[in-house]
């Protein structure tokens, strides 16, 4: 019996398929695969297997064509064996990098695609690959990062269209060769009338209502499921060549205090570095650094600095502690007990270009997925690599985050009831600060109780009454930064409003520090990144409020607007157009972005009540304005478009139809080239007509006249709107007074309507007999 079965299942894999014959489907089904195949291997970086899957595709296509009608069972077994073979190195491949499965699955389905295209006898074989191809170009779209990847949709839309119209047309000859037709009627060889203008109108279709329906979605904040990829290969091609050290490739060397000639580098901020000097001066480049996608708004930290002498910040003397795992991720020891009630705040950095070792992440965190065992966190929790950050590198953070309401932070107890704080090294003051700065604050900060009220209104002092210059003008050496700023410059840039801020809060005797870092970028709605620039580094305050902990105040006026980052979340725009025109708008320069925010000031001080109903119905402002200022356009686009619709159904306005082909032919004529006469016109509809007859598999036999031919088609098919044709092409060529304007535009609304017709034939005629076949036919009966 088992051997039986053997056999049977032997001669069933023996047994040939029905082969799918038809070339242009193969084409177009190869074509669609390449589209995809390219696109997943440009995400993946094209590894080195790359050449020799889309070659091995190719050949494997070429011979699964000529090979479609035999068996082929030994090459099936050897296919069989090899797929095995493939299956094994994906499990080892995901062994390797189990934190990030998708790299591993798409180069198993790459192999697969490429094994299977040797095999290709019958439709269903091509559609399995038309799948597998479709997997691959969602997960290219799942990697993207850029709007480039948009030109490979954009292609496999259009490939794919035209294989699911070539898929139906080998169906619905399958179908004619054993479903019983009319005598004399086949399915066409070729495409019927009007197929590219359909495939196109319909690529158009999808293309503009995934686009609107795009705009108009909402969008959520991302990360709702967490995969935490990390490019853990990169540990074993990246020399370790730091051990807590800040390494800044810009900076070469370790900068100290007293450097006469430190040059400025418009590659890297020079304030990720164990010393920044506040009279560096320069502009930062506004090329793309890093992509992030976070599941909440907020800053990138970097380095946090406590030691201040007038000019010069610095980190403390303290060596970082060494945090080790063997694989990820790397957990880190939390400063605090108290955190069940704390928030996941998720991080995933692109590295777009080399960057120093500083680990960008939130303020507190947790676990880090990078690619090294080891890494370095100082006393103000900032994470080093033992290396720079390298093009393409990936790595995550998770980070705690303390939700707690602005009434709550009110009520925290005041600084009066911790004099320890007052000791603490964040605290201290060098003696160069003038009195008059300490005395500011105190009048600054005297009817307030709380710290974080404190803290506040220094910070909401600064954003108000300074402006904001970069490169701001040059200080005097001799002056302290601080001093200098509040009472003669009143204009800087973010380290001096920065410097500011925690100078003043440590006059009061909060502990604060200087923290560099990353603005949040501009987030793409088309990818879901934040987009990070190297003109986006920033510096800012933590303050420490008792009761609490560490909390962010940014003082800078063009920062991000908020006072206290790390309590507003600012999650992502809730509708898709409102994302897309916040993005629009970090493109533009600051000052065109002025010029622009005056004139939304002047459309919302005129329709501010409109805006209001709008913004009442969930409509963020920008969407609400950008809705109004619409509306003149709307109404004559609806109009028309009402009118083209009625037109079109109805044929009521045949009056406007008329005279827009008038006014089209007028003007041809201005351009130059010389209308067509009456006769002319009329003849010229005739032959249009049976040119779409032809296309469509009416061809009229030479020995037939035109009544003849119009006749045997109405014959077959009851279509009125060839006659109108013929009567008109007859008055032009045999009658002896020139038509009218009505003939021509009834012979040409008769026209439209045919074409209409046409495009929805699917079964006609291949040919037409002759009158002598007519007669032969006729005599046999």
């Amino acid at each position: 019996m088992p051997r039986g079965c053997l056999g049977g299942w032997f001669e069933l894999l023996k047994r040939p398929k029905q082969p799918e014959d038809s070339i242009p489907l193969r084409v177009g089904v190869g074509f669609s695969v390449g589209i995809a195949i390219l696109a997943a291997l440009h995400q993946m970086e094209w590894p080195f297997f790359g050449w020799a899957v889309m070659g091995l595709t190719l050949l494997g296509s070429l011979f699964s064509w000529y090979r479609r009608t035999h068996s082929n069972w030994l090459l099936k077994v050897v296919l069989s064996i090899l797929m095995l073979l493939v299956l094994f190195n994906f499990l080892v491949s995901l062994a390797a990098t189990p934190y990030d499965p998708r790299f591993p699955l798409a180069e198993l389905l790459l192999w697969l695609l490429t094994l299977h295209s040797f095999d290709l006898p019958a439709r269903k074989d091509l559609k399995y690959s038309m799948l597998v191809g479709i997997i691959l170009i969602s997960f290219g779209a799942v990697l993207s990062s850029s709007l480039g990847y948009g030109a490979y949709l954009a292609a496999f839309l259009a490939a794919g269209l035209v294989v699911m119209h070539l898929f139906w047309r080998s169906e619905a000859r399958e179908g004619a060769r054993t479903i019983p037709v009319s005598p004399g009627e086949a399915v066409r060889p070729g495409f019927p009338i009007g197929v590219a203008g359909m495939l196109l109108r319909s690529a158009g279709v999808i293309m503009l209502t995934g686009l609107v329906a795009f705009a108009l979605m909402p969008r959520y904040e991302s990360m709702k499921l967490r995969n935490l990829p990390v490019s853990w290969s990169m540990r074993l091609t990246l020399p370790r060549i730091a051990r807590g050290e800040i390494v800044n490739p810009s900076y070469p060397g370790q900068m100290s205090r007293g450097l006469p000639h430190l040059t400025f580098s418009p590659d890297n901020y020079a304030g990720f570095a164990p010393i920044v000097d506040l009279n560096l001066r320069g502009v930062l480049s506004d090329e793309l650094i890093m992509q992030v996608r976070t599941s909440r708004w907020s800053y990138y930290r970097g380095l946090a600095f406590l030691d201040y002498d007038g000019r010069y910040w610095s980190l403390s003397e303290e060596e970082p502690v060494k945090v080790t795992s063997l694989t990820p991720p790397i957990t880190l020891p939390l400063r605090r007990t108290d955190f069940a009630n704390d928030e996941r705040l998720v991080q995933i950095f692109y590295v777009q270009r080399e960057l120093p070792n500083v680990i960008f992440a939130p303020f507190e965190p947790y676990q880090v997925f990078f690619p090294s065992e080891d890494l370095y966190v100082d006393q103000a929790l900032g994470l080093r690599a033992p290396f720079p950050l390298e093009e393409g590198m990936i790595y995550s953070v998770i980070g705690l985050t303390r939700p707690l309401p602005a009434e709550e932070l009110k009520k925290l107890p005041p600084l009066e009831d911790f004099p320890q704080l007052a000791r603490s090294a964040s605290t201290h003051l060098t003696e160069r600060v003038p009195q008059r700065v300490r005395d500011l604050a105190f009048r600054l900060t005297a009817p307030y109780k709380s710290p974080y009220e404190k803290a506040l209104a220094l910070t909401l002092h600064l954003q108000n009454r300074y402006s904001y210059q970069s490169p701001p003008p040059a200080y005097p050496a001799d002056a302290e930064v601080s001093d200098y700023f509040l009472f003669e410059s009143r204009t800087g840039h973010c380290e001096q409003f920065a410097t500011a801020l925690v100078v003043m809060a440590r006059s009061l005797g909060m502990p604060a520090r200087y923290v560099t870092g990353y603005l949040p970028g501009n987030f793409n709605p088309f990818t879901g990144f934040y987009e990070v620039r190297g003109s986006q580094a920033h510096a800012w305050a933590e303050i420490y409020l008792p009761g609490f902990g560490w909390m962010a105040f940014d003082p800078t006026p063009t920062g991000n607007g908020e006072p206290t980052p790390g309590l507003q979340s600012r999650p992502h725009q809730h509708w898709m157009l409102g994302a897309l025109l916040d993005y629009l708008k970090g493109l533009v320069p600051e000052t065109r972005r002025f010029a622009a925010t005056r004139t939304l000031a002047q459309v919302r001080s005129r329709w501010g009540g409109w805006i209001a109903v709008l913004k009442n119905a969930g409509l963020p402002t920008a969407v609400a304005v950008a809705f109004l200022l619409l509306i003149p356009l709307q109404i004559p686009f609806w109009i028309a478009l009402v009118a083209l619709w009625r037109a079109r159904r109805t044929g009521r306005w045949n009056p406007l139809t008329r005279s827009l082909e008038r006014a089209t032919r007028s003007l041809t004529s201005l351009l130059g080239e010389p209308a067509l006469s009456p006769r002319e016109n009329l003849r010229n509809i005739y032959h249009q007509m049976e040119r779409l007859l032809q296309r469509a598999g009416w061809e009229r036999p030479a020995q037939k006249t035109t009544r003849e031919f119009v006749a045997y088609v109405q014959e077959q098919r009851d279509w009125p709107e060839m006659e109108p044709i013929l009567e008109g092409f007859e008055k032009a060529r045999y009658g002896e007074i020139d038509p009218s304007p009505e003939d021509q535009d009834r012979a040409h609304e008769a026209l439209r309507r045919l074409r209409h017709r046409l495009r929805s034939q699917v079964s006609v005629p291949s040919r037409i007999p002759s009158t002598e076949e007519e007669a032969q036919s006729d005599d046999a009966d």
